[in-house]
């Protein structure tokens, strides 16, 4: 499998990118985000991410922004796990329904 080519970003993957303590102070500053905030890519077929997603896709990027920094990846890995969680337990997103492929 080749790498995702990004159609469209959502605003909770741009500042995920910037690292999860970014995201935290966004929600801790009031910042809300819909469910509707998502992210087409195409990895294999045509694939949009939901926030959770989103936050996955982001923790999948981090050894490449940690400067072989094994341990501050694992850490910064963590703290975006702790926020997917966080972000269901705010019915940011739907469990049900967290990456659609296909249209499904």
């Amino acid at each position: 499998p080749g790498a995702a080519t990004l159609q469209w970003s959502s605003l909770i993957y741009s500042i995920a990118r910037l690292g999860a303590d970014a995201v935290d102070a966004a929600l801790q500053q009031g910042l809300r985000f819909p469910r509707s905030d998502t992210l087409q890519c195409h990895i294999a077929v045509p694939t949009l991410l939901g926030p959770v997603g989103c936050l996955a896709l982001a923790a999948s990027e981090v050894q490449g922004h940690t400067m072989g920094d094994e341990q501050a990846a694992r850490d910064e890995e963590a703290k975006l796990a702790r926020l997917a969680v966080r972000f269901l337990e705010l019915e940011i997103d739907d469990p049900e329904a967290l990456v659609w492929t296909n249209g499904v």
